[in-house]
């Protein structure tokens, strides 16, 4: 045995330090005996553990040749032994880390004995019990009736089996074996179960059918006494009985008696398979005819009744069928999906779901489970898209598609596509014409003979019309009859080919042309054209199967102009020119299986940029943006490096093309092998501010490629999982290029957003499931559109949707360590990459789509945790949890007495029950507690592990290890609690309101390191308007390694605890000698140094002190005139000459601190406000706004940000009186032409001009421009900001709510408009 002093030395040796170790050390020695035989090790999940613990047992069965599994009382599990790298040892009394906190801090030795070992461990799975034995055991010896008087009673034979003995037997739990026995129609007599006869059974329904005919009784109504009165002297009245309750349904009449109501399916099911069971093969209509004429008069003979009973052949002629019982078929999977595909080498879903529906999983489809064994729809499937004819001048396409398909089913007679918009010219299938009808219920979503005009009326028939086009649900717009000459190909499965010419003239959706109305040739001008759009918007530019389930290969063609380039999906082949090289044709291939949504086109007199790091990419931009196109992606292979080191896996495709085009709908859209981004994103090296945003987006972009476009969904309830996951890997890169405190202030933001948007609008539902009822149909009923389609939710909402995946995909990381969540990752990455490659089996690509039951079979088998209870809190419950925490200190029990109560019936608030992370800072260090939040608690006792020692000087530690030197002067002399924090990792999804005193929020914030923490401390200290909270405030903002954004809220806190204690502040105002000392000369404090904004820190906070001072207010609520000044010789002094960056974002910021320096102007007897009445501090703020604008005119600034700030400000001016108030500078500056910011700008004014002003003059011009407007992301902002500042509301009366607008709003809902802005 080692001594104290010999441990010590080993650790020595090892270069330990004993201070860094706990203070108990184990010394192991092996007995005498120890053997790895002598213990057999079992891993239980929490409900086993239960189980045991409550005295119950678990039971093994199996015979010698079948698998061993073991059995609960209710659940079947499979039973493997799992082997170990790390060698398990069993050792009696062994204490954990988390058992010694207790111990105290001196070094003790124990010495423990090892009993045993083993490197292996048996590891339990739920799966389907194994009945397929049980009919056979019993079939051994059926009850074919009584024995007659004369024969003598006959012993009981080995065949027959009681409960117990069918237990030894069969693999499965009590309570399933019993359920199977029911199941079966099995009975006990005299203690054995048996089955009955299948004959004898037939006879007893005969007697029973028949007495019911002879007394005219209704089939729905058979006395139970009458019937044993009247059966009882030729059957036993047991076996009556028990065929009633097989064939029927027991029910008490109104009078108390026992009747049964006979079910119809039952008996002509049983009838059926009388008369098959004796045939090999029945013409299916001489069957009907006998089948009906077999069963009792009054029931009704129906093929579905006979669904895993028996098969219909519709191949052969006449038409066949035969009996195939799902119970003489293979247990196994495999061997059933084998079994099955050797009777049929096709089959339809209808004819295989039956046989294959009892192999289902808890919550698993047929569907899903043919993805997975069978193939699928478009086998092979092979499409040709060519646009022969792009026409700028007319915005008009003209092209073909050719559809190569496999029919996985017989008698195809049918074929349904999406197209929208497209006109269609001629369809050909095999070369043989074929007619074709187009129908788009999206046109006209309701009736204009429909007198409803509500929301929910709209909502349903727009989710009904969305519906009846769904792909996933093998409809479309776009039904094409296939050639009766052709039906014989499909019923032998031979390949069809579709053609479909096609056109597009002037699109609204979809495919997008810029066409510049400037001089010169279309290159010259600029002109482009891109596909976008949101969510299956492909077949607004080209006929096609618009799902993100159905996968094929692709072959692309585009012909353009010779000074155009085209850029599409895929490996560029070849490019080829016309005889006249006035044209040429692009060819590109796509030979890793993609969804139609994942297929885009850009076609444009771009400038191509080879990325010099990795030459597989491509870059393209529009003339003269080569130099920002250079800068801007420099360092995309970095990001490529990042996402290829965190997934172990290399970028799925190729290659990779990215695309710069103006007037883009949205930042970034992802797409197989390219990505296209707005050309807003590309900067310069002087720019700051937009570098973090652009290097965001094309870490989106980038992760979108592998999960999104590589990896597709199997349907749209899996669209969080996609979003989730690539959502969740740019936020890794996040924390590695900007730095864990960038990316807790990011996780905070998301948090704060998808819990104010679900505490107000309700909740955000990620797996959405229908059907089964209207709870179900709806399971969103606080929202007035559907959930069912992503093409009928709110942009808004899926915005938080995407939000609230990515978070929730942060708490399972949580849950199973980021370790294993990458795992995961290169497991979905690697199947499908596998898939991939396997272009003759389509069957595979099935590895390529997600779905959330696929997710999270992964997530079990790589790291074997059950998450189950946190998807079903987060992601198929919506809502997010809503704490208030107090808590008080007991002195006497040195105790922290912590109350945590929860609101749960508000809107978008759901139940937490769980662990819940408490962190408490006290005087001797920061300790972390895990509490359960049980249905019922609300207090919880945390003992607190120092004493109250506020007059010792003595260093506090804190979480990180760092020890500080702390003023505790301010702290409750009676108290060791420095401050209290709940759930720190944000790990739960939830809202927190927790009561503590001013001064342990002010400690929170000067010393907690965690930036989540500072900010918290930063909106609490809003309400403590005290010296203290100004002079912590203070010191955070003068801290220099303290995280810039939260100095820039603790800015705008510090102006609204200044303006609250106005009248007791001394000093200079808030946060100006501050700004002095860092930013301006020492000889001349009103002029600013010369910028040099090397340190960007510092910049974002010199350029936030002004926005925030300027909010500063004396006693007649005025900007003090210092402050005015102050800004104003901020603008004068202003010079960036020296400065190696732009410093637009800069003055626009000081252009915005004048805008809040404005208040309401005080008027006197009413006159009417001139440049020659206003107020001098007014009319040197609209001078310098003025001069602004102006000079932006000659010299405009990067985004025209100057501009920008410009217009919100002269609309503050309007606003409160102090110019009138005029909407034509707005308008003008909103028309189609200037830069989209200040359109945006502009507008956003006229939508505030016409909720104060009332204006139908202006609300008219804004509906007008909704629908002429030619660029989408201009028509969406208008919609969204008149929903966000309404000009009027239900609750006040306008004159602008009127029927006509009504009518109007109505017809453009319902209009095309609405059909195509799907696609945005």
């Amino acid at each position: 045995m080692r001594t104290l002093e010999e441990v010590n030395a080993t650790l020595e040796i090892a270069k330990l330090k004993e201070q860094d170790l706990l203070p108990v050390t184990h010394c192991l020695s092996f007995g005498e005996n120890v053997s790895s035989g002598d213990y057999c090790l079992m891993e239980l999940d929490e409900t086993l553990c239960k189980h045991i613990e409550a005295g119950k047992s678990l039971v093994i069965r199996g015979d010698k040749d079948e698998h061993a599994i073991i059995c609960s009382e209710d659940k079947t599990y499979d039973l493997k032994m799992a082997d170990t790298s790390n060698l398990l040892l069993f050792v009696p009394g062994c204490k954990t880390p988390d058992q010694m906190k207790e111990v105290s801090a001196d070094a003790q030795l124990v010495n423990a004995e090892v009993w045993g070992f083993s490197n292996c461990y048996w590891e339990l799975k739920q799966q389907r019990p194994r009945l397929k034995k049980l009919k056979k055991l019993l079939m051994e010896y059926p009850y074919e009736g009584p024995s007659l008087p004369a024969e003598e009673e006959p012993e009981v034979p080995e065949q027959m089996y009681s409960t117990a003995d069918l237990l030894e037997r069969i693999q499965a739990s009590k309570e399933e074996l019993l359920a199977q026995l029911k199941n079966i129609n099995a009975c006990e007599i005299d203690g054995f179960w048996r089955i009955l006869d299948f004959d004898y059974e037939m006879k007893l329904v005969g007697h029973i059918t028949q007495l019911v005919d002879s007394e005219s009784w209704s089939f729905t109504e058979v006395p139970l006494s009458d019937c044993l009165q009247e059966l009882g002297g030729l059957e036993p009245k047991e076996m009556i009985e028990h065929c009633l309750n097989c064939y029927g349904r027991q029910y008490t009449t109104e009078d108390g008696k026992v009747a049964f109501s006979l079910d119809e399916d039952k008996i002509c099911r049983a009838t059926a398979q009388l008369l098959l069971q004796n045939a090999v093969k029945f013409h299916l209509s001489e069957f009907q005819e006998v089948w009906q004429q077999s069963v009792p008069e009054g029931m009704s003979t129906k093929l579905d009744q006979l669904r895993g009973l028996a098969l219909v052949d519709r191949s052969t002629r006449p038409e066949t069928i035969s009996l195939l019982r799902v119970e003489d078929l293979p247990e196994d999977t495999l061997e059933r999906f084998s079994c099955l595909f050797s009777m049929r080498e096709k089959w339809t879903e209808n004819d295989i779901a039956p046989y294959i529906q009892d192999l289902c999983g808890e919550k698993q489809t047929t569907g899903a489970l043919l993805t997975k064994f069978a193939r699928s729809s478009m086998q092979n499937g092979i499409k040709v898209v060519c646009i022969t004819n792009i026409n700028f001048q007319r915005k008009s396409v003209i092209g073909y598609v050719e559809l190569t398909i496999f029919p996985t089913v017989v008698n195809l007679n049918r074929i349904k596509l999406n197209s929208k918009q497209c006109r269609i010219y001629r369809v050909r299938v095999n070369d043989l014409e074929s007619p074709f009808i187009y129908n788009d219920p999206t046109l006209e979503v309701c009736h204009h003979e429909s007198k409803q005009r509500n929301l929910n009326y709209f909502s349903s028939a727009y989710t009904a019309a969305v519906s009846a086009v769904d792909p996933d649900a093998g409809n479309g717009e776009l039904c094409i009859k296939v050639p009766s000459e052709l039906w014989k190909q499909g019923d032998e499965m031979k390949v069809l080919k579709v053609y479909i010419e096609f056109s597009l003239d002037q699109p609204k959706g979809g495919l997008h042309f810029v066409v510049p109305d400037v001089e010169g040739s279309m290159a010259e001008r600029g002109a482009h054209i891109f596909s976008f759009g949101y969510q299956n918007s492909t077949r607004f530019w080209f006929p096609c199967v618009d799902s993100y389930s159905e996968l094929c290969t692709w072959k692309l063609e585009f012909t353009v102009d010779a000074s155009m380039v085209a850029v599409s999906c895929g490996d560029l082949l070849e490019t080829v020119y016309t005889h006249d090289m006035r044209k040429k044709t692009y060819h590109y291939m796509l030979p890793i299986p993609t969804a139609a949504p994942n297929i885009s086109l850009a076609v444009g007199p771009f400038e191509i940029l080879v990325d010099p790091y990795m030459h597989e990419v491509t870059h393209f931009c529009l003339p003269q943006l080569l130099p920002l196109l250079k800068h801007t992606m420099s360092y995309l292979h970095e990001i490529f490096e990042f996402y290829e080191e965190i997934l172990t896996c290399r970028y799925p495709y190729s290659c990779f093309k990215t695309v710069f085009v103006d007037e883009a709908y949205v930042q970034v859209s992802s797409y197989a092998s390219m990505s296209i981004f707005s050309t807003n994103l590309l900067h310069s090296a002087m720019i700051i501010d937009q570098t973090p945003l652009t290097r965001r987006c094309l870490a989106q972009a980038l992760a979108q490629q592998f999960f999104g476009c590589f990896i597709s969904r199997m349907s749209w309830s899996d669209e969080w999982v996609l979003k989730g996951i690539s959502g969740y890997i740019y936020g890794l890169y996040l924390k590695k290029t900007f730095g864990v405190n960038e990316y807790r202030h990011w996780i905070k933001e998301e948090l704060d957003r998808i819990v104010d948007y679900e505490l107000k609008m309700g909740g955000v539902l990620l797996h959405p499931t229908f059907g089964g009822g209207k709870e179900k149909d709806n399971p969103t009923p606080h929202l007035h559109f559907s959930i069912k389609h992503p093409h009928t939710l709110s942009w808004k909402y899926y915005k938080m949707f995407q939000c609230k995946a990515h978070l929730v995909m942060r708490l399972i990381e949580n849950r199973i360590s980021m370790e294993f969540m990458l795992q995961v990752f290169n497991k979905l990455l690697s199947l499908a990459s596998t898939a991939s490659s396997q272009k003759y089996q389509s069957h595979m690509w099935s590895q390529m789509l997600v779905s959330t039951s696929s997710f999270l079979k992964s997530i079990s088998n790589v790291s074997g945790k059950d998450i189950g209870p946190l998807i079903k809190q987060w992601v198929d419950q919506s809502g997010v949890v809503k704490f208030f925490g107090s808590f008080a200190f007991n002195r006497k029990r040195n105790v922290l007495e912590l109350e945590i109560r929860q609101d749960y019936t508000s809107s978008g608030t759901q139940k937490y029950v769980g662990p819940i992370k408490v962190t408490v800072q006290e005087l001797d260090g920061s300790f972390n507690h895990t509490l359960q939040i049980e249905e019922n608690s609300l207090k919880h006792d945390i003992p607190c592990h120092s004493k109250s020692r506020r007059n010792k000087k003595k260093k506090i530690p804190l979480m990180n290890g760092e020890e500080v030197d702390m003023d505790l002067s301010a702290m409750d002399a009676d108290s060791p609690l420095l401050w209290i924090r709940i759930d720190p990792d944000m790990s739960i999804l939830r809202k927190v309101e927790f009561e503590q005193a001013d001064f342990m929020w002010q400690y929170q914030l000067r010393y907690e390191r965690d930036v989540v923490a500072q900010e918290e401390s930063i909106l609490a200290l809003e309400k403590f308007s005290t010296p203290a909270s100004r002079l912590a405030l203070t010191d955070i903002l003068e801290q220099e390694q303290c995280f810039y954004k939260v100095r820039m809220q603790a800015c705008f806190c510090l102006a609204k605890i200044a303006n609250s204690m106005m009248s007791t502040w001394t000093g200079p105002p808030a946060m100006k000698s501050l700004f002095t000392r860092m930013f301006c000369c020492k000889s001349c404090p009103n002029i600013v140094k010369t910028n040099n904004f090397i340190n960007f820190q510092s910049y974002f906070l010199q350029k936030t002190m002004p926005v925030s001072m300027a909010l500063l207010r004396d006693v007649q609520n005025l900007c003090p005139k210092e402050v005015l000044n102050f800004i104003l010789d901020l603008i004068k002094y202003n010079d960036n000459r020296k400065n190696k960056f732009s410093d637009n974002y800069y003055r626009a910021e000081l252009i915005d601190a004048l805008t809040n320096s404005l208040t309401p102007a005080i008027s006197i007897n009413n006159e009417v406000r001139t440049v020659d009445n206003l107020n001098p501090d007014v009319r040197l703020i609209l001078e310098e706004i003025t001069r602004y604008l102006n000079m932006e005119k000659l010299l405009p600034s990067y985004r025209n940000t100057i501009t920008v700030s410009c217009l919100r400000a002269i609309r503050t001016l309007q606003k409160n009186g102090h110019i009138p108030s005029d909407p034509s500078l707005f308008k003008s500056y909103a028309e189609f032409g200037h830069f989209v910011d200040v359109r945006i700008a502009a507008l956003e004014a006229l939508v505030d001009y016409t909720r104060v002003d009332r204006s139908s003059e202006e609300l008219q011009w804004l509906l007008t421009m909704v629908q002429n407007d030619p660029t989408h992301y201009v028509k969406h902002k208008i919609l969204s900001m008149l929903g966000k500042n309404p000009p009027f509301t239900k609750a006040t009366e306008s004159a602008l709510c009127n029927e006509a607008l009504v009518d109007q709003l109505w017809k453009l809902m319902n209009s095309v408009f609405l059909a195509l802005s799907a696609a945005v």
